[in-house]
């Protein structure tokens, strides 16, 4: 709460530790603030009964506060009335759902000249409605919500509403944490989860009146009916989860009163056995050139035949287009393709007729763009590894988070989670249209506690986290030894942040460590990503031979600019087939006994790399390249030679940059 010089509310009294009643409803009374937790000065207050209503899922309590004062106050040279009043709803739903639909109905139709989310709750609303300019006053209106609370404040003193937004803000997240076992488990949100499987989640809402225990109980089976033995069930927001038996059966019994009655539930779950969308469909993506009447238009076409939907892809403007009315009979397809521009008046429609023969797609189109033929490849499923600690498309590091969700440091070299840190992974993948599935594979350190663990993806903008999603991955048993966690991750999800942690409502007390840096040395984590590729790029060869370790030229020196020191260079040989695009940077690396590296970076601490083609210059005298590869190419490089470095300890790597996208291998003695 902001501090003013003149504080008119003042917080005193809060509900008192250990505070419990068989029924919640009765202590709403005692969120409102009494008199005596209302000073400020020479000022009286005056509130008005309070009024309840009940609905059928929730209910309303509503009350007035009046301010009286003999003396005219000033606060940052605003004048303020001696009289004004503060309007207090406050909603309690029987569940979040339910509040969160109380509080959309309630800002419809609300209009103020201003109107912006503010920062109360779990999410708020303001709007402000200009009433004198010259005197500064407003109308405000302001409405947040707090897990099944809404409240709605309506004031013309604004800094009576900052007031009151913070007293109920903080009465409320008090009693919810004294009460949470009262009025929560009213509703239960379930995560159903086992490696193979599509993760399932439902809902189940009970009544609590008179009830000392609640057991629920129930089978996870799958399509065909078969049970689903150790399958995770958890109910997120408690510290619940239990394991199904041999007959796909579990059981969860709480305890939320005293007495000895019981009320039982059932609630049955149906996993679906695959453990990705596309795993067991026929999905299909082609390379497509089709042509006009003056140009030709290559895009990327996937087909869903088992679901018949599908979308085209055109790297060269990143954009996608929507099919519809897609049929399929046999070798033969229909679709149509909605061309036009996104947010865009302007109106394209074609209409594609193919045929599937081997691996090609053949056929016919018209529509906006007047008619033509077009023509397509089938491209490959394959199987890739990238090492997440060295690999150039996924990068994964311990990161801390703070309350707000702000990343505020870094730990590449370790992986770990504790109290305040998260693993975060981030791949980029240009051709991220053609990614099918990933799997994050981790082997967990030797610990003494057990953990769940949970896959959130979030955007991360101006170094602030902003979560999308939240799965719950299961249960990380006590371990002697490293076992194996894979971590599946969709097609969607690999585009955005992921970000691995435990519970976040109870943290562990100690870290669950992973595999990085000096924890498993050989043994980093991996991504394994199921992509689609055109086998074509099979040609693709880049290979780099050491010609000479005392070659024929002398333009490179150990500076950050080139120009030849007195001695003969490294001499290397780089070869490029199959590959078109713009090399942009290179780097060289001697991981031998004594560790040595070379690059184009301008301006870095390593000795320039001086590339020729053809004995001409590519990059400039600061080392900056911007070569176009059009064609098979063969590169000089030339590198400053160390002093130490011989034949018996060099043992030289390559990074080459082409485009957006990295090459890595060994450069051959």
């Amino acid at each position: 709460m902001k501090k003013f010089v003149f504080i008119l509310l003042i917080i005193s009294s809060f509900l008192t530790a250990g505070y419990t009643e068989e029924n919640p409803l009765d202590s709403l009374y005692e969120i409102f603030p009494k008199m005596a937790d209302l000073k400020g000065g020479d000022s009286r207050w005056i509130a008005t009964g309070i009024v309840d209503k009940l609905h059928d899922d929730y209910a309303s309590l509503s009350s007035t506060y009046n301010y009286f004062s003999e003396k005219s106050e000033k606060i940052w040279d605003i004048q303020r009335d001696k009289n004004y009043s503060v309007d207090i709803e406050l909603h309690f739903a029987k569940n979040v759902q339910r509040a969160k639909k109380l509080y959309n109905n309630l800002l419809q139709g609300k209009k103020g000249k201003y109107q912006r989310d503010v920062k109360f709750g779990d999410e708020g609303r303001i709007f402000v409605k200009p009433i004198s300019i010259k005197k500064l006053e407003s109308e405000y209106n302001l409405y947040f919500r707090i897990q099944n609370f809404v409240v709605h404040l309506h004031t013309f003193d604004g800094f009576a509403l900052m007031d009151f937004a913070d007293f109920f803000q903080r009465k409320i997240n008090n009693f919810v944490l004294k009460n949470i076992d009262m009025y929560l488990f009213k509703n239960f949100s379930f995560r159903v989860f086992k490696p193979g499987y599509i993760e399932s989640s439902d809902e189940l809402t009970v009544e609590t009146d008179n009830i000392s225990s609640i057991k629920i109980s129930g089978t996870v089976s799958d399509e065909n009916g078969n049970v689903v033995k150790n399958a995770t069930v958890d109910i997120l927001g408690h510290d619940a989860y239990a394991k199904t038996d041999s007959n796909g059966h579990y059981s969860i019994t709480f305890k939320i009163g005293k007495g000895e009655k019981l009320a039982e539930f059932k609630k049955n779950f149906t996993l679906t056995d695959r453990s990705g969308e596309d795993a067991t469909e026929d999905v299909r993506i082609y390379k497509i050139t089709a042509k006009y009447s003056n140009r030709e238009e290559n895009f990327y076409l996937r087909l869903n035949v088992d679901k018949k939907t599908g979308r085209i892809f055109l790297p060269e403007k990143e954009i996608f287009n929507q099919l519809k009315d897609i049929t399929f009979d046999g070798n033969y397809t229909e679709f149509t393709r909605n061309c036009a521009p996104k947010n865009s008046f302007f109106k394209c429609s074609q209409k594609f007729k193919g045929i599937f023969k081997n691996e090609e797609i053949t056929g016919n189109w018209m529509g906006t763009g007047g008619k033509g033929s077009f023509k397509g490849e089938l491209l490959n499923t394959v199987t890739k590894e990238y090492s997440l600690a060295g690999s150039d498309r996924c990068k994964m590091q311990t990161v801390e988070i703070s309350e707000n969700n702000t990343v505020t440091n870094s730990y590449p070299e370790n992986f770990f989670i504790d109290n305040n840190h998260s693993l975060i992974v981030r791949c980029i993948f240009q051709d991220n249209f053609f990614t099918k599935s990933a799997v994050i594979h981790l082997i967990k350190k030797p610990s003494d506690v057990s953990v769940k663990l949970y896959k959130r993806t979030a955007e991360l903008n101006e170094n602030q986290l902003h979560y999308k999603s939240k799965t719950y991955l299961g249960l990380q048993e006590i371990s002697d030894e490293p076992a194996h966690i894979n971590i599946p991750v969709s097609a969607e999800e690999i585009k955005h942040y992921i970000i691995i942690s435990g519970k976040k409502e109870k943290w562990h007390n100690r870290s669950l460590g992973f595999t990085g840096g000096p924890l498993y040395e050989g043994k980093q984590p991996v991504i394994t990503i199921n992509s689609f590729e055109n086998g074509k790029n099979a040609n693709q060869n880049i290979t780099a031979k050491l010609i000479s370790l005392s070659g024929d030229k002398d333009i490179a020196g150990p500076g950050e600019q080139l120009g030849g020191d007195g001695k003969r260079d490294i001499h290397i040989k780089l070869s490029i087939s199959g590959i078109k695009g713009i090399l942009k940077n290179i780097e060289i690396k001697n991981t031998g006994e004594n560790s040595y590296s070379w690059n184009t970076k301008p301006f870095d601490v390593y000795p320039l790399i001086a590339l020729l083609y053809n004995n001409t210059p590519l990059n400039e005298k600061n080392g900056k390249i911007n070569f176009n590869i059009d064609k098979d190419m063969k590169i000089d490089i030339f590198i400053y030679k160390p002093e130490y470095l011989n034949q018996n300890n060099i043992n030289l790597i390559y990074r080459l940059q082409i485009d957006d996208k990295w090459y890595k291998g060994d450069i051959a003695n």
